[in-house]
């Protein structure tokens, strides 16, 4: 039974596409494009045909009763509430903890940096002009 579906569409297919052909070929002026959007058309059809067909044996045909859902109780949402605290709190601690180590470096780097310049002004202030 399926292989005689399939013939019938291979067929359907086949003779807007042989249509098309023999038109372009006896440089018919728009018969190529009336096939062409004979086979479009056929092509759009097929494919609403299988997403209507897709859906249907995947939602539609056995539908399954409504799921009983436990209503949150108040102690479900202190739990809630205590755990994204937590998750909060421990980023803010993170962020901190990065935030001084970048401050410590910074002001080393500072440190380091002043501490060469001082000692380059120094040696320009020991030298005499006449040096110069």
């Amino acid at each position: 039974m399926r292989s005689r579906k399939y013939l019938l569409a291979l067929a359907a297919f086949a003779t807007p596409a042989l249509l098309t052909i023999i038109s372009a070929i006896a440089g018919h002026p728009w018969l190529p494009e009336v096939g062409l959007t004979t086979i479009g058309v056929m092509l759009a059809a097929v494919l609403l045909d299988t997403n209507r067909r897709t859906r249907t044996r995947f939602n539609g045909s056995a539908k399954r009763p409504p799921v009983e859902r436990p209503v949150p109780q108040v102690a479900d949402l202190m739990g809630t509430i205590r755990l994204l605290q937590a998750q909060y709190v421990g980023r803010l601690d993170r962020s901190q903890a990065s935030l001084e180590e970048a401050t410590a470096l910074l002001h080393s780097a500072t440190e380091s940096l002043r501490a060469t310049t001082e000692s380059t002004d120094q040696g320009r202030l020991d030298r005499r002009p006449e040096d110069q």
